[in-house]
């Protein structure tokens, strides 16, 4: 823009230091800067026009100051009701700032015809068709997109094959399968064939290789669930099998019968086993009914054992139980050892290869020794844990089965 020519007569200068008002004539002064309040040689009323922006912005002098000894001028913005104007919008997302046209107007638009825009006077109105959050649109299966239709908008949810719909409160529907047949769980293959989960399948679990699913059967007692590479994993039963664990307290004995019937070999693992009575041997004794009674003859078993620091060997041997110990202490080091009753279940007679290590009563040394015998006795299926004499104090007692 050009300035104007401000070669006007000028207006006799404001001869006061303060005042508020002017008989002089109005003459607009153009410049490419607003006024500032050193701005003073000027009468008050006057005009001041910045033709650096869009659209222009003229200024009233208002008053003049004298503020000790210097005049300094109030400019004020003009605006049809005495307030700035508005020249533009800051906005958070596009062009910002956004500007008014050369008429100095805003164009107020719903670029996704959500939003409905209304005003009067001073008051613009923006207004959310259908509603508080309304729902725009829905994604299906096959990728298309359903879009309301309607004020405010509706969506149907049709049924279909054995599938219900229904309104459950003004603002939720239900979805139910109907019909009386039983819907078993499908799955869907490479191919896309669907394969049901039988109702006698009961605890199945669901596998897959290559894409296509398959149902893996329930496993039986002890067997765990063991990965194939490139294949679906199978039940196994491992090598060792946990079966039961018990804690002497002040007990006359620990007998295992439960699941003793299963596996021909058995491994009893013993820790910290105490006894009541000094030079009390640990014993073990079988049974073949179950635990109901126990064999107390028939053996033909011994522990041989020495101290740390010799080489005398002694023994303990029994024709009534399988011995697995010397004689030991009371003392808190207490009985650590293990004993593999072999043959068990079967018509082979029964036979036991073990270890301990504990504090001998007789030689006062930390001792150790091997137990080995055989019980005379087929069909072995439960087992009998105890002292020669008197109470286990303490100690815990583990049985594995063993497989292969």
């Amino acid at each position: 823009m050009t300035a104007p020519n401000n070669t006007t007569l000028p207006n006799n200068f404001y001869t006061a230091n303060s005042g508020t008002t002017t008989s002089n004539p109005f003459i607009t002064y153009y410049s490419e800067r607003d006024p500032t309040q050193y701005d003073v040689n000027f009468p008050i009323q006057k005009r001041w026009v910045n033709f650096s922006t869009t659209p222009p912005k003229e200024w009233i002098l208002e008053s003049n100051t004298n503020v000790t000894g210097f005049t300094l001028s109030t400019w004020v913005l003009l605006t049809g009701a005495g307030a700035g104007p508005v020249y533009d919008f800051i906005v958070p997302l596009g062009t910002s700032p956004v500007h008014a046209d050369a008429f100095g107007n805003f164009n107020f638009t719903s670029s996704g015809g959500t939003v409905a825009i209304t005003g009067s006077l001073n008051t613009i109105n923006l207004d959310i068709t259908g509603g508080t959050d309304a729902v725009e649109r829905l994604q299906t299966d096959d990728g298309l997109f359903e879009t309301p239709t309607g004020t405010p908008g509706t969506i149907g949810l049709a049924g279909g094959a054995n599938i219900t719909t229904s309104q459950l409160t003004a603002h939720s529907a239900q979805i139910a399968v109907s019909g009386t047949t039983n819907h078993a769980v499908q799955l869907g293959n490479a191919s896309g064939s669907l394969t049901s989960l039988a109702l006698v399948n009961d605890g199945v679990l669901i596998t897959g290789n290559t894409g296509i699913p398959s149902w893996l059967a329930n496993g039986t007692i002890y067997q765990v669930l063991t990965a194939t590479p490139s294949s679906p994993p199978s039940w196994q039963i491992p090598a060792l099998v946990f079966i039961q664990s018990q804690t002497a307290a002040t007990s006359a004995n620990i007998a295992f019968t439960t699941n003793t019937n299963l596996f021909r070999t058995y491994l009893i693992i013993w820790e910290t086993v105490i006894p009541a009575t000094a030079t009390a041997n640990l014993i073990i004794q079988v049974s073949l009914n179950g635990g109901s009674s126990w064999v107390t003859s028939g053996y033909t078993a011994g522990f041989n054992y020495t101290a740390y620091n010799s080489a005398t060997l002694n023994n303990e041997n029994s024709t009534s139980n399988f011995p697995v110990s010397g004689p030991s202490t009371t003392n808190s080091i207490g009985m650590h050892g293990m004993a593999y009753l072999i043959n068990c279940n079967n018509a082979q007679a029964c036979s036991i290869n073990g270890d301990c290590s504990y504090f001998d009563s007789t030689l006062m040394a930390a001792s150790f020794g091997s137990s080995g015998g055989y019980s005379g006795q087929s069909g072995v299926n439960a087992f009998n844990i105890l002292f020669s004499s008197g109470n286990i104090t303490s100690g815990n007692f583990k049985l594995y089965g063993v497989t292969g």
